[in-house]
């Protein structure tokens, strides 16, 4: 459960400085898509953002699990 918690942090991490070198971010998508005006395209970003944030959690999740579970 602690490293399943690092690896989120260290992903948000690395989006939280793209957002803050103005490069596209889970931040940016998820600001956009919550705004009053937005439209399908942002939400479509968000959703995609939040899917690639899923599938980066998920993979790195199984290659620690597998590590760990390797000498078993």
């Amino acid at each position: 459960m602690f490293m399943r918690h690092i690896l989120i942090i260290m992903f948000l991490k690395k989006k939280q400085e793209n957002y803050n070198n103005q490069k596209s971010s889970i931040f940016e998508a998820l600001e956009s898509a919550g705004k009053a005006a937005a439209g399908k395209t942002d939400t479509d970003e968000a959703f995609s953002e939040m899917t690639e944030f899923l599938k980066y959690s998920n993979t790195q999740i199984k290659k620690i699990r597998d590590k760990l579970l390797n000498p078993i």
